[in-house]
């Protein structure tokens, strides 16, 4: 069985750095790094920020005096920076520059008099971060959203950056009629392209589709479901250990790829065990 790996698979720039600066804040502040929530949405990277010393709170007012908030690669909210400040807490900005950009687009769509709208998944914590950024936005998760759009004379839109094209297309048309003028920012960052573009050939020439990430990671989501529309014979998998044999029946190849926040060694080892396979 002939295995092949995306060019374009596991980490991506923004989920490195945010790694990178956790460990070196952990290693540089031992005992005085706290985060609000997880780091990026991987169990594995999740327990090895942990078992490094970062501990994971709540709230603020959970954070002693003096100590390190470190910030998701999600981004977070304008008060979150502002409650830190109060507290005399040092701020450790592991925000995905890409996931900043969209906050910088966001404020200045709004300033520009356009009511921001944000194509992307509601309660993901980067949406959550983006919508933060400005008052009340809209939210369009799908199509059907769009009925939320009434008597608005000027519209801005960004998407979160790990969205799919073809549900941008989606909304975008059923926008139409319904606003005056329309502004469209593509906010979806190049990793995600590149990835969406690459899963649009390997279910094709591959008997198998093997996706490594986490049920949580949006962008693991997006590749599985953008991959079984082309290739049923696709398969989310957290670690080698969830593969299964049966899957492969007649298979003469099968194509890997995986989420952005997939450490290279997962990927290494769901390789070897299909190779041993």
């Amino acid at each position: 069985m002939r295995v092949k790996v995306a060019k374009y698979a596991g980490f991506c720039a923004g989920v490195s750095i945010a790694v990178k600066k956790a460990l070196k804040t952990a290693h540089d502040r031992p005992g005085k790094v706290y985060m609000l929530g997880d780091i990026v949405h991987n169990e594995i990277v999740v327990k090895n920020i942990d078992a490094a010393g970062v501990r994971v709170v709540d709230k603020i007012s959970q954070i002693p005096p003096g100590s390190t908030i470190l910030i998701r690669a999600h981004g977070s909210l304008p008060e979150t920076y502002q409650k830190a400040r109060s507290r005399r807490l040092k701020i450790v900005d592991a925000t995905c520059p890409m996931v900043a950009d969209i906050h910088q687009a966001a404020r200045r769509l709004e300033r520009q008099g356009y009511r921001v709208a944000i194509i992307g998944d509601k309660g993901h914590d980067e949406v959550v971060g983006i919508a933060g950024q400005v008052k009340n936005p809209v939210i369009l998760e799908s199509a059907a959203d769009s009925s939320e759009i009434t008597r608005i004379k000027k519209l801005g839109i960004v998407v979160q950056s790990t969205q799919s094209e073809a549900r941008i297309r989606e909304i975008l048309a059923s926008l139409a009629g319904k606003v005056e003028e329309i502004r469209f920012l593509d906010t979806v960052c190049l990793p995600t392209k590149r990835r969406q573009q690459e899963i649009q050939e390997i279910p094709r020439k591959s008997d198998v589709v093997i996706v490594i990430g986490s049920s949580s990671s949006a962008n693991t989501k997006r590749l599985v479901e953008i991959s079984k529309r082309i290739n049923p014979r696709t398969h989310r998998v957290m670690t080698a250990r969830d593969i299964r044999k049966n899957w492969f029946r007649r298979a003469k190849s099968v194509g890997v790829t995986a989420g952005a926040s997939t450490p290279a060694e997962v990927i290494e080892e769901v390789v070897a065990k299909l190779k041993a396979i």
